[in-house]
């Protein structure tokens, strides 16, 4: 399980300079109004609720779904921050 608080994401601007990022309602609105079945929905809306979450193997997997039609620089920050996030 990796603990990953969704409210703090970093993105790089144009320039090169960092800033934070809130994606917990966003990721999780989406997960919940879009998900395929009770768990995803439920993921989503914990998402959406608490902004940091324990995602097992199969939870990334889903949010890695879900922000594969995100745009570039966000959805590389959302797998980064993911795949930096302690254990």
């Amino acid at each position: 399980m990796k603990k990953v608080d969704f409210r703090k994401i970093t993105l790089k601007n144009v320039e090169g300079e960092e800033m934070s990022v809130d994606f917990s309602k966003q990721l999780g609105n989406q997960m919940y109004m879009q998900g395929q079945n009770i768990e995803e929905c439920e993921l989503g809306a914990k998402l959406y609720h608490d902004g940091e979450v324990e995602l097992s193997e199969k939870d990334i997997e889903v949010v890695k779904r879900f922000v594969a039609g995100y745009p570039y620089v966000s959805r590389t920050a959302v797998m980064d921050t993911i795949d930096k996030a302690r254990i």
